[in-house]
């Protein structure tokens, strides 16, 4: 086995991380890679500032077989990030790679590992470790065989989070109460975002984002321009219907952002590619997610705290009140995304009002 690795930007070698992804997935049930996608992380070193990386592959007679990347942060030297994992179903070729991996860290300086976090927390980060449905939009899909391949070179879990359907009706008249108990909309103002301002409805959620994960363990600021090139794609998939900001006395304190899964329908696109002309297969893509509503995704959620340095109370029945017209006509299946272990958000609900639908882990060890 040959390994490489290398600190700066280089096509041939990502390229050959796309290959990967594509030889150990099908096209039909996982969005498969692009090389630009790559490109718009690794050849600036302008849009992760404060990261040194260090991207390993592994090759059996000159054919791609596994992938990391370790990337540490100024921030915080002694950690080291490990994402874009990928090998072949074998515990010999992972065991290769991992000792490469753990070499970088120690390297790079870091005394502590933590994964899967590809390259930056508003990336990706976390695998999937338990699911009952069909994936969804932005859902973490690997082998199952790499949960085990973490266990023999010692990660182990340090956060777990779930996703979990929530009967909307049922839950429709507790945020009433809560409406009536805490009288949001007497300090609050919610609006859909403005579609028409999307570039600066950007920056004001990339500066609540900035503010209300801050205290979170995996985060890491991130440059404005970077965060709106991550999310371009959202102009295509929110709706002012479900996503929303809420002013406090004219001044931005909260955000959901919520969208109709479009998984399906770019799995779709995926597919055809090739087959029906790209121009006429894109715009039928663009309207079908227009008028896509079988599964809504309660996704980013956050609020900073109020002027007292309490909390803004009700956020939530106020977003519920604002949807149930929408809900209502559209009746998607509502899914609450990646909810932490110890989230207060959990005892929103009672147990007959959500179902548990997958769950997740975000791994770590010493070195």
């Amino acid at each position: 086995m040959e390994i490489k690795v290398i600190s700066t930007w280089d096509k041939l070698f990502f390229a050959d991380w796309v290959k990967l992804q594509n030889q150990l997935y099908s096209k039909a049930s996982v969005p498969l890679e692009d090389i630009t996608h790559f490109q718009d992380l690794f050849e600036d070193s302008r849009s992760f500032p404060e990261d040194k990386w260090r991207a390993v592959s592994v090759y059996q007679a000159d054919k791609i077989i596994a992938r990391a990347l370790v990337a540490v942060s100024r921030l915080n030297p002694t950690l080291a990030k490990v994402g874009f994992i990928e090998c072949i179903n074998d515990e010999s070729v992972f065991m290769k790679l991992w000792e490469k991996v753990e070499v970088l860290s120690r390297e790079l300086g870091a005394s502590r590992i933590k994964g899967p976090i590809n390259l930056h927390f508003f990336v990706s980060y976390r695998w999937k470790t338990w699911g009952k449905a069909r994936p969804f939009y932005s859902e973490p899909q690997q082998h199952s065989y790499y949960l085990s391949f973490f266990a023999k070179v010692g990660m182990q879990p340090l956060k777990r989070w779930d996703t979990f359907r929530i009967r909307f009706f049922k839950s429709k008249k507790q945020y009433g109460e809560i409406r009536s108990a805490k009288k949001p909309e007497h300090r609050l103002h919610i609006r859909g975002i403005d579609m028409s301002r999307f570039d600066d409805e950007m920056t004001i959620i990339h500066g609540l984002f900035q503010e209300t994960f801050k205290d979170m363990p995996e985060y890491e600021p991130m440059p404005l321009e970077t965060f709106k090139k991550i999310y371009a794609g959202f102009r295509y998939i929110i709706s002012p219907l479900f996503a929303f900001i809420i002013e406090h006395e004219g001044r931005p304190v909260a955000f959901c952002v919520n969208f109709m899964d479009p998984l399906p329908l770019l799995l779709q696109r995926q597919r055809w590619i090739g087959i029906i002309p790209k121009p006429l297969l894109s715009l039928w893509v663009y309207f079908r997610i227009k008028l896509n509503f079988s599964r809504l995704l309660i996704m980013y959620v956050g609020r900073l705290p109020a002027p007292d340095g309490q909390e803004f109370k009700g956020i939530q029945s106020l977003v519920a009140k604002k949807m149930t017209i929408p809900v209502a006509i559209s009746l998607p299946h509502l899914y609450i995304c990646y909810t932490a272990e110890d989230s207060p958000a959990l005892k929103s609900y009672r147990e007959d009002q959500k179902e548990m639908i997958s769950s997740y882990a975000l791994y770590s060890k010493e070195i």
